[in-house]
């Protein structure tokens, strides 16, 4: 057959013909009317259709699907006016499949020039096509990831020009990427050019930067760190077009690297300039010390020249005074047995003037990878041992003193009162005046004998009994004991009192279980002291109150009156001997300034607590508690 019409050189249709048959691209040859008229063997083979089939039609049967009007008048305005049509289009296969192809149409002329036929070559672009789609899904996902990415990625070309700009670095920066597109990049700063030109030098050579800590700007002018790696980019042809980069912002970083270094820094100082040592040492399968350190603070502790001390214990421990050294070990062995647990011991030394000083050490143990290290510091503490003992002596010396005292005051106080007990009895005897020999003024005098006997008796007897409780010899005799009753037992003894005065006078109990467990006598001595000096130092026509109530374990007894009250400065004292609020107060009332203390001896010999609240000129509630489930007999 005669693919090409009215072909007139026949040597020329002759090679022509063998071209096209011999072709591997499909050839399709139409009329002016797009009528085919010519199909070549690999046609056959790329449609599926033998030629005998498709003769007479027309070349859109090769067609996935119709052609748009607008691609039908570019292939036929190209191909009438003389042009080569080259394009893609989608075919499909006499069995239905479909595939690509890359297709040219060009127009046949005869002698004179006139078009008699159209010539169009395909060929199947199928696999190209699915790798050109798989390149671009695969540069759309790589897109995607650089927008993505939470690392900010940039890119330039090889003047320092940026052609990528993801989310990221807008964020980090600042920039827009329509600011910087273009643009040489903003991000290094004038006193970083040098340094980025020494970079894009060495990765426009083919080299692969990592890791590199750079200092970049920012757009509102603030500086950043960030960890920078860029490597080349290269284009189809192998030859580099330009430079990607990511870069982490560690800023944060840095600043902790930073305040952890200063803080390095201070206790550096701290422990070149403290009289401390710190120690750590790995402890072997067999409890040796190994890998041990031990810093030079250890020398100025010990009095000894540099160096001396070194790293090893042994040195250290030949210093320690013998007979602590096996508890300083049970110790350590106690730490290791017990991870965490903070091991600390004192003992002494000697060091290197030959003198004993006092050291302490803390520390404790740590495993970690089946090591067990152990570390902590040590410190001079001979001051405070010195000033410890330098106290308990002072405290030895006074309690001896105070024990002489007590024992002197008890003595002094047993020969005082036989003789006193004969002046009051001899008083007594006279005050009755049966004899009828007396004046009045001779009956005062008596009286006034009589008085002063007695209350010189009452102070002995406070001194007495002061004097066996610090001595250790008075004890409780702890019994059930009903409150309520010892109220109305007390009422006869201060009833003179009370009427003399004209005072009034009430005891009020919270609640109906008023047993409390006391000792009966010291309890009564208690409340006669707390009320006789409510009574004492109360005005006419006031009032005391006794309140009781349980709290808790405790029971509350309070003791208030409409009195003369205590300055605020002398409430922390009236509790203690010989002590009152003054002078003054001692000549007009007549007290011993003994009867708060020995109230306060009693209470807390029932594990108690007692104190006082006042205020000058509107009287004083003094309060006690004593505890009911404990007691010391």
């Amino acid at each position: 057959m005669n693919p090409l019409p009215n072909c007139e050189n026949i040597d020329n249709f002759n090679i022509w013909s063998e071209i096209v048959k011999q072709s591997v691209d499909s050839i399709v040859i139409t009329d002016t009317n797009y009528v085919i008229t010519y199909m070549n063997e690999a046609s056959e083979e790329l449609f599926g259709w033998s030629f005998e089939e498709l003769k007479g039609k027309k070349p859109d049967v090769f067609n996935a699907e119709p052609l748009s009007e607008d691609v039908q008048k570019e292939i036929y305005d190209t191909v009438a006016s003389g042009n080569i049509y080259k394009g893609e289009l989608l075919n499909k296969r006499k069995d239905g499949t479909y595939f690509y192809i890359q297709i040219k149409v060009s127009p046949i002329y005869d002698n004179k020039g006139n078009i008699i036929a159209y010539m169009s070559s395909q060929r199947d672009i199928t696999n190209q096509k699915q790798i050109e789609e798989k390149l671009q899904q695969e540069k759309n996902f790589l897109q995607k990831l650089i927008q993505t990415s939470p690392v900010a990625i940039h890119g330039t070309d090889t003047s320092s020009n940026v052609i990528i700009w993801n989310e990221s670095s807008e964020k980090i920066f600042g920039w827009s990427s329509e600011e910087v597109i273009g643009e040489f990049l903003p991000t290094v700063p004038e006193e970083g050019i040098d340094e980025h030109l020494t970079l894009r030098k060495r990765v426009l050579s083919g080299e692969t930067i990592t890791g590199y800590e750079v200092c970049r700007l920012r757009k509102d002018g603030s500086y950043l760190y960030g960890s920078l790696s860029v490597s080349p980019m290269y284009d189809q042809r192998g030859n580099i077009f330009g430079i990607l980069a990511n870069m982490e912002d560690i800023t944060e970083k840095k600043q902790y690297e930073y305040n952890l270094k200063d803080a390095l820094n201070q206790l550096e100082s701290i422990h070149f300039n403290l009289p401390i040592s710190v120690w750590s040492a790995t402890v072997d399968e067999n409890g040796d010390f190994i890998d041990s350190y031990i810093s030079e603070g250890v020398n100025e502790l010990l009095a000894l020249p540099a160096n001396t001390i070194g790293n090893d214990f042994e040195n250290f421990f030949s210093r320690v005074v013998p007979n602590y050294l096996p508890k300083i070990m049970d110790k350590f062995r106690e730490g290791i047995e017990r991870p965490g647990k903070i091991m600390s011991f004192e003992y002494e030394v000697v060091d290197g003037n030959g003198e004993i000083r006092w050291l302490s050490s803390s520390g404790r143990a740590h495993k970690k990878d089946g090591k067990t290290k152990v570390y902590g510091s040590t410190v001079d503490i001979s001051k405070n041992k010195n000033a410890e003992n330098s106290l308990i002596k002072a405290k030895i010396l006074a309690e001896n003193s105070n024990r002489a005292k007590t024992e002197f005051l008890a003595n002094v106080s047993h020969e005082l009162r036989t003789p006193l007990n004969a002046i009051i009895g001899f008083s007594q005897i006279l005050s009755t005046n049966k004899s009828g020999n007396m004046n009045d003024k001779e009956s005062k005098y008596v009286s006034n004998i009589l008085k002063s006997g007695k209350h010189l008796l009452e102070m002995i007897n406070d001194i007495l009994d002061l004097s066996k409780i610090q001595a250790g010899k008075e004890e409780l005799e702890i019994e059930n004991v009903d409150f309520a009753e010892l109220c109305e037992d007390i009422k006869p003894v201060i009833d003179p009192f009370i009427i003399t005065k004209n005072l009034s006078f009430e005891c009020i109990l919270d609640g109906t279980d008023t047993n409390i467990k006391v000792d009966k006598t010291k309890m009564v001595h208690i409340m006669h002291n707390l009320v006789g000096n409510a009574i004492k130092f109360t005005p006419e026509n006031g009032s005391i109150v006794i309140n009781a109530k349980r709290v808790g374990v405790y029971f509350q007894i309070s003791v208030k009156d409409t009195g003369i009250g205590i300055p605020k400065d002398s409430q922390k004292d009236i509790f203690n001997i010989f002590k009152q609020v003054d002078s003054s107060t001692t000549r007009k009332y007549e007290g011993t300034g003994l009867g708060l203390a020995l109230v306060k001896s009693y209470v807390e010999m029932h594990d108690g607590d007692i104190w006082v609240e006042s205020e000058v000129g509107k009287g004083s509630t003094f309060t006690f508690v004593i505890p009911q489930n404990n007691h010391n007999n």
